[in-house]
């Protein structure tokens, strides 16, 4: 759960369920008000992908033509 001092508990509940529901999140505010670092923290709370989806990724981005990066 993300928890960076919000002054708004509901900043807290979409930041935290959106993407565990598989939601896009727009964030839209001033300069400093923190879109940046909420979305930075928003891939430490998802779970980790399995085989399967791993796999679709690593076609997709082969079709695209991006390179991916391991790391091990």
């Amino acid at each position: 759960m993300i928890n960076a001092g919000f002054e708004f508990p509901a900043k807290r509940i979409t930041v935290n369920l959106a993407p565990a529901g598989g939601h896009n999140v727009l964030m839209i505010g001033p300069p400093g008000s923190g879109k940046s670092m909420l979305a930075k923290r928003i891939p430490s709370i998802l779970p980790a992908m399995s085989t399967q989806e791993v796999l679709e990724v690593t076609k997709i981005y082969s079709v695209v033509g991006f390179a991916i990066m391991c790391r091990g």
